[in-house]
Protein backbone atom coordinates (compact mmCIF):
# COMPACT_ATOMS: atom_id res chain seq x y z
CA UNK A 1 0.00 0.00 0.00
CA UNK A 2 2.82 2.43 0.85
CA UNK A 3 4.39 1.72 -2.54
CA UNK A 4 1.15 2.49 -4.40
CA UNK A 5 0.84 5.82 -2.57
CA UNK A 6 4.04 6.93 -4.28
CA UNK A 7 2.18 6.98 -7.62
CA UNK A 8 0.10 10.11 -6.84
CA UNK A 9 3.07 11.66 -5.01
CA UNK A 10 5.26 11.33 -8.10
CA UNK A 11 2.39 12.54 -10.28
CA UNK A 12 1.65 15.74 -8.38
CA UNK A 13 5.28 16.57 -7.63
CA UNK A 14 6.04 16.22 -11.34
CA UNK A 15 2.92 18.06 -12.49
CA UNK A 16 3.66 21.04 -10.26
CA UNK A 17 6.90 21.66 -12.14
CA UNK A 18 5.36 21.14 -15.58
CA UNK A 19 2.52 23.59 -14.96
CA UNK A 20 4.76 26.60 -14.28
CA UNK A 21 5.38 28.54 -17.51
CA UNK A 22 8.96 27.74 -18.41
CA UNK A 23 11.09 27.20 -21.54
CA UNK A 24 9.84 23.67 -22.25
CA UNK A 25 6.16 24.55 -21.87
CA UNK A 26 6.50 27.61 -24.10
CA UNK A 27 8.51 25.55 -26.63
CA UNK A 28 5.76 22.91 -26.78
CA UNK A 29 3.08 25.57 -27.31
CA UNK A 30 5.04 27.29 -30.09
CA UNK A 31 6.14 24.08 -31.81
CA UNK A 32 2.70 22.46 -31.66
CA UNK A 33 1.13 25.51 -33.30
CA UNK A 34 3.06 24.73 -36.47
CA UNK A 35 3.71 20.98 -36.31
CA UNK A 36 0.63 19.53 -34.62
CA UNK A 37 -0.29 17.60 -31.51
CA UNK A 38 2.41 14.95 -31.89
CA UNK A 39 5.00 17.42 -30.63
CA UNK A 40 4.12 16.98 -26.94
CA UNK A 41 4.78 13.23 -26.63
CA UNK A 42 8.05 13.55 -28.59
CA UNK A 43 9.27 16.38 -26.37
CA UNK A 44 8.41 14.28 -23.30
CA UNK A 45 10.41 11.37 -24.75
CA UNK A 46 13.49 13.62 -24.89
CA UNK A 47 12.70 14.97 -21.43
CA UNK A 48 12.49 11.45 -19.99
CA UNK A 49 15.80 10.49 -21.62
CA UNK A 50 17.44 13.33 -19.71
CA UNK A 51 15.67 12.39 -16.50
CA UNK A 52 16.96 8.82 -16.88
CA UNK A 53 20.46 10.24 -16.35
CA UNK A 54 19.37 11.86 -13.09
CA UNK A 55 17.81 8.56 -12.01
CA UNK A 56 21.11 6.81 -12.75
CA UNK A 57 22.96 9.39 -10.64
CA UNK A 58 20.47 8.81 -7.83
CA UNK A 59 20.95 5.03 -7.92
CA UNK A 60 24.74 5.38 -8.02
CA UNK A 61 24.64 7.63 -4.97
CA UNK A 62 21.96 5.69 -3.09
CA UNK A 63 24.37 4.30 -0.52
CA UNK A 64 25.57 7.80 0.32
CA UNK A 65 22.04 9.24 0.39
CA UNK A 66 20.96 6.60 2.92
CA UNK A 67 23.61 7.77 5.41
CA UNK A 68 21.57 9.31 8.27
CA UNK A 69 23.17 12.76 8.10
CA UNK A 70 22.86 12.99 4.30
CA UNK A 71 19.32 11.60 4.39
CA UNK A 72 18.29 14.21 6.95
CA UNK A 73 19.97 17.03 5.02
CA UNK A 74 18.25 16.02 1.78
CA UNK A 75 14.93 15.76 3.59
CA UNK A 76 15.27 19.26 5.03
CA UNK A 77 16.45 20.74 1.73
CA UNK A 78 13.72 18.99 -0.24
CA UNK A 79 11.03 19.94 2.27
CA UNK A 80 12.11 23.58 2.25
CA UNK A 81 12.10 23.75 -1.55
CA UNK A 82 8.74 21.97 -1.76
CA UNK A 83 7.24 24.62 0.51
CA UNK A 84 8.92 27.36 -1.53
CA UNK A 85 7.72 25.93 -4.85
CA UNK A 86 4.25 25.43 -3.42
CA UNK A 87 4.10 29.08 -2.43
CA UNK A 88 5.38 30.18 -5.85
CA UNK A 89 2.84 27.97 -7.64
CA UNK A 90 -0.07 29.21 -5.54
CA UNK A 91 0.99 32.84 -6.02
CA UNK A 92 1.49 32.44 -9.77
CA UNK A 93 -1.99 30.93 -10.06
CA UNK A 94 -3.43 34.32 -9.14
CA UNK A 95 -0.85 36.44 -10.98
CA UNK A 96 0.19 37.16 -14.53
CA UNK A 97 0.91 34.07 -16.62
CA UNK A 98 2.24 35.04 -20.02
CA UNK A 99 3.67 33.03 -22.90
CA UNK A 100 7.09 34.56 -23.43
CA UNK A 101 9.10 33.88 -26.55
CA UNK A 102 11.52 30.98 -26.44
CA UNK A 103 14.66 30.56 -28.60
CA UNK A 104 15.43 27.63 -30.89
CA UNK A 105 11.83 26.73 -31.74
CA UNK A 106 13.25 25.17 -34.91
CA UNK A 107 14.77 22.32 -32.85
CA UNK A 108 13.27 18.85 -33.52
CA UNK A 109 10.90 17.89 -30.65
CA UNK A 110 13.03 15.01 -29.32
CA UNK A 111 16.16 17.17 -29.20
CA UNK A 112 14.13 20.06 -27.80
CA UNK A 113 12.95 17.80 -24.98
CA UNK A 114 16.57 16.95 -24.13
CA UNK A 115 17.96 20.49 -24.33
CA UNK A 116 15.05 22.18 -22.55
CA UNK A 117 15.59 19.69 -19.72
CA UNK A 118 19.28 20.45 -19.35
CA UNK A 119 21.48 23.07 -21.05
CA UNK A 120 18.67 25.45 -22.01
CA UNK A 121 16.84 25.13 -18.70
CA UNK A 122 19.19 24.81 -15.68
CA UNK A 123 16.21 24.78 -13.30
CA UNK A 124 15.48 21.16 -14.29
CA UNK A 125 18.85 19.74 -13.10
CA UNK A 126 18.58 21.91 -9.98
CA UNK A 127 15.07 20.56 -9.32
CA UNK A 128 16.26 16.98 -9.70
CA UNK A 129 19.22 17.15 -7.33
CA UNK A 130 17.08 18.75 -4.63
CA UNK A 131 13.33 18.07 -4.79
CA UNK A 132 13.67 15.07 -7.11
CA UNK A 133 16.34 13.26 -5.11
CA UNK A 134 14.71 13.99 -1.74
CA UNK A 135 11.25 12.73 -2.78
CA UNK A 136 12.76 9.70 -4.54
CA UNK A 137 14.74 8.90 -1.40
CA UNK A 138 11.57 9.16 0.67
CA UNK A 139 9.79 6.77 -1.72
CA UNK A 140 12.68 4.32 -1.47
CA UNK A 141 12.88 4.61 2.34
CA UNK A 142 9.17 3.86 2.72
CA UNK A 143 8.73 1.16 0.07
CA UNK A 144 12.11 0.19 -1.38
CA UNK A 145 12.33 -0.27 -5.16
CA UNK A 146 8.56 -0.73 -5.53
CA UNK A 147 8.00 2.77 -4.14
CA UNK A 148 10.71 4.09 -6.43
CA UNK A 149 9.03 2.49 -9.45
CA UNK A 150 5.56 3.85 -8.62
CA UNK A 151 6.98 7.35 -8.05
CA UNK A 152 8.70 7.26 -11.44
CA UNK A 153 5.56 6.01 -13.20
CA UNK A 154 3.51 8.79 -11.61
CA UNK A 155 6.11 11.39 -12.56
CA UNK A 156 6.28 10.17 -16.15
CA UNK A 157 2.50 10.10 -16.50
CA UNK A 158 2.24 13.70 -15.31
CA UNK A 159 4.71 14.86 -17.96
CA UNK A 160 3.12 12.83 -20.73
CA UNK A 161 -0.45 13.75 -19.82
CA UNK A 162 0.15 17.49 -19.39
CA UNK A 163 2.37 18.11 -22.41
CA UNK A 164 0.19 15.93 -24.66
CA UNK A 165 -2.83 18.00 -23.63
CA UNK A 166 -0.94 21.26 -24.17
CA UNK A 167 0.24 20.09 -27.59
CA UNK A 168 -3.26 19.04 -28.64
CA UNK A 169 -4.82 22.36 -27.58
CA UNK A 170 -2.06 24.50 -29.08
CA UNK A 171 -2.24 22.65 -32.40
CA UNK A 172 -5.90 23.73 -32.65
CA UNK A 173 -5.12 27.32 -31.80
CA UNK A 174 -6.47 27.06 -28.26
CA UNK A 175 -4.94 29.13 -25.48
CA UNK A 176 -3.25 27.12 -22.74
CA UNK A 177 -1.24 29.27 -20.35
CA UNK A 178 -3.28 31.47 -18.04
CA UNK A 179 -6.67 29.85 -18.62
CA UNK A 180 -8.95 29.25 -15.64
CA UNK A 181 -8.29 25.49 -15.77
CA UNK A 182 -4.53 26.09 -15.82
CA UNK A 183 -4.75 28.41 -12.83
CA UNK A 184 -6.90 25.97 -10.84
CA UNK A 185 -4.45 23.12 -11.49
CA UNK A 186 -1.54 25.37 -10.55
CA UNK A 187 -3.22 26.41 -7.29
CA UNK A 188 -4.09 22.80 -6.36
CA UNK A 189 -0.55 21.60 -7.05
CA UNK A 190 0.79 24.53 -5.03
CA UNK A 191 -1.34 23.52 -2.05
CA UNK A 192 -0.19 19.91 -2.43
CA UNK A 193 3.46 20.98 -2.40
CA UNK A 194 2.93 23.19 0.64
CA UNK A 195 1.35 20.28 2.52
CA UNK A 196 3.88 17.69 1.36
CA UNK A 197 6.84 19.99 2.08
CA UNK A 198 5.49 20.77 5.55
CA UNK A 199 5.23 17.03 6.29
CA UNK A 200 8.87 16.64 5.22
CA UNK A 201 9.97 19.40 7.57
CA UNK A 202 7.91 18.01 10.46
CA UNK A 203 9.57 14.64 9.93
CA UNK A 204 13.19 15.78 9.57
CA UNK A 205 13.46 18.91 11.74
CA UNK A 206 13.26 16.93 15.02
CA UNK A 207 16.37 15.01 13.94
CA UNK A 208 18.53 18.14 14.20
CA UNK A 209 16.81 19.80 17.16
CA UNK A 210 18.07 19.11 20.70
Amino acid sequence: MNALLQLPVGFFVGLSGSLLPGPMLIYVVAKSSSEGRGVGPRVVAGHLLTEALFLLLFLLGLGLFLEPSVHTSLGLLGGSLLVLLGGVSARRAFGKLGEESVPLVSLPPLLGGVLFSSLLNPSVPLWWVTVGFSTLLEAFSLSSYAGLAFWLVGHGLSDLGWFSLVSSLASRGRRVVGTRAHRVLLALCGLFLLLFGSLFLLKYLPRILP
